[in-house]
């Protein structure tokens, strides 16, 4: 594959990740003589432009933002990080990791925390599980949307680690100061969801530094690793505090949390340095956009600018003037794309009830240990990341020889992953863990692990949506999808509590899952709208190019 010609960029296609070009200088291109002649020729890629910065004006000297290395399937050149750079990408996932560690502590211990409080099993339900989760996501919600324009004009690596050391501050004191009793509960909820402003304010800080100190070319792989740092953080922060947080001991993992944090906003504070704020000289240890660069790139939340990946589109916060809630509505328009985002809404109830109350269920009502729930969950967690990258590939290899397939395996997918989660909650104790020691049983494990098909779904909605809306849209039907997601966790556990009150935790949580299948009914009914809507999106894509 030849390197880097020189030509100027042309037009990008996030579906595919090429950067096409125009005119004879590009790479593998035609003649001078029939460039202008050729139409079918017209556009050409070299996959060594994929690795181009677009705002860096390169024009073959290299990009400013790291050293040259070869770049993939040939001879180009790709920027690579600089030390320093290194060090920033380790901050920035460290935050993002340190700030959900928390996130899920309280999950495997809900009975003990009803016991400390003075709550009734309904109240732990109704509480601890519905309502400091409903005001975690509000606050989270509102602090993504005006933490961002703050963003923008502010010091970002001091609203960083204000925020590290606020959760620090409110971790600490879940640890140290909550007395044991009613009034107890009401300083935990408050303090939980005064978490939300650290959760929900980090995001827009942590994508909007990623888009100033990293050049495009590396933005995707950051943004992606930033959020995956979010996830690990959060998986292992609920996983100590499993392990370590049995007979009473609830409160230390909430302990060891707040030193990670104090020690994150310490390292933030010392070696994190906001590009916007550096002096002139220090630009060129990264390549730095300058102050409207980063906003130009997130306002594509809500379709005010063109996003170049859809992990950039998720960045969440953008300027009020950027807003353009037509592409709402025009992606309305094509109904394929209503039904991938009405199903996400179902689709997170069960989510919600996995995270949030069955470590409880499996504790109280099947006679499992805590270590053994943390078990439980990991399986899950393993076989659905694992079923992501399989079930991806395949689903993408279906929907480009058989939409009507692509369609019945999403939705058996996602229907198969119900039967599992329901032989776990009603099956008999003695069958989902070990009468005398509290164990679970290869059988429980099995069962989590299979329950781990609905995440199938998951890379081929995104992969679907994309297909479907040209580059213009894509940041705007990504946004509308993440509402839908939170609007699901969000509500989730207050749309269970109320099952559970009316019909107590088995039958409730059965309902929950079975939530899954409305999920699937809407990705069968892809059948009948997603042949059609993926041909117009081709046409369109193609006259689109040739204008």
């Amino acid at each position: 594959m030849p390197g880097y010609s020189g030509s100027q960029p042309g037009m990008y296609d996030t579906s595919d990740l090429r950067v096409r070009s125009r005119g004879p200088n590009y790479a593998g291109g035609p003649s001078p003589s029939s460039s202008s002649t050729a139409p079918n020729n017209a556009f050409s890629f070299s996959y060594a432009d994929v690795f181009r910065d677009p705002e860096s004006g390169l024009s073959g000297g290299g990009p400013p933002g790291g050293a040259l290395l070869p770049g993939a399937r040939g001879g180009g050149n790709r920027p690579a990080m600089t030390p320093q750079m290194k060090m920033m990408f380790s901050l920035l996932c460290g935050a993002a990791a340190a700030l959900h560690a928390d996130l899920n502590m309280a999950a495997p211990h809900l009975s003990r925390l009803a016991e400390d409080f003075g709550l009734t099993p309904m109240e732990k339900d109704a509480r601890l599980g519905g309502l400091v989760q409903l005001g975690f996501f509000i606050i989270g919600g509102a602090c993504s949307v005006f933490v961002g324009p703050i963003a923008d004009k502010s010091d970002r690596a001091i609203m960083l680690t204000g925020l590290l050391f606020l959760s620090a501050v409110l971790n600490l004191s879940i640890a140290s100061f909550l007395p044991n009793s009613k009034v107890g509960f009401f300083y935990f909820f408050l303090c939980r969801v005064a978490s939300g402003v650290s959760i929900g304010g980090c995001f827009p800080v942590l994508y909007s530094l990623c888009g100033d100190m990293f050049p495009s070319s590396q933005r995707s792989f950051v943004a992606a690793s930033i959020g995956a740092s979010a996830n690990v953080g959060a998986a292992v922060g609920s996983m100590f505090s499993g392990m370590i947080g049995g007979d009473g001991a609830w409160r230390t993992p909430y302990f060891l949390a707040s030193i990670l944090q104090l020690a994150a906003s310490v390292a933030v504070q010392m070696f994190l340095k906001d590009p916007r704020m550096a002096s002139a000289g220090s630009a060129s240890a990264g390549s730095v956009s300058g102050p409207d660069k980063s906003a130009d790139w997130a306002a594509a939340w809500a379709g005010g600018r063109q996003a170049y990946t859809e992990m950039q589109a998720e960045q969440g916060y953008i300027r009020m003037e950027d807003m353009d809630f037509g592409k709402f509505r025009d992606i309305a328009h094509v109904e394929s794309n209503k039904i991938l985002l009405l199903q996400a809404i179902p689709g997170c109830v069960p989510v919600s009830l996995i995270l949030t109350f069955l470590p409880d269920y499996l504790i109280s009502e099947q006679k499992m240990t805590v270590q053994s729930t943390v078990l439980v969950q990991s399986a899950w967690g393993v076989a659905s990341l694992a079923l992501t990258f399989s079930g991806g590939a395949l689903g993408q290899r279906l929907y480009e020889t058989n939409k009507n397939q692509f369609c019945r395996f999403l939705a058996l997918c996602c229907a198969l992953g119900v039967l599992p989660f329901l032989l776990l909650i009603n099956c008999s104790p003695d069958w989902i863990a070990n009468a005398s020691t509290g164990r679970a049983t290869v059988f429980s494990v099995l069962l989590a692990g299979f329950g781990g098909l609905v995440a199938v779904a998951g890379p081929n909605v995104r992969a679907t949506l994309m297909n479907l809306n040209e580059s213009g849209q894509r940041g705007t039907v990504f946004s509308a999808l993440t509402l839908c997601d939170d609007l699901g966790k969000g509500l989730g556990p207050t749309v269970i509590v109320l099952l559970v009150t009316l019909f107590g935790r088995r039958l409730a949580f059965s309902i929950a899952f079975c939530f899954w299948f409305f999920s699937a009914g809407l990705l069968y009914s892809l059948k009948g709208s997603l042949a059609r809507d993926s041909h117009n999106t081709s046409i369109g894509l193609r006259q689109s190019r040739y204008e």
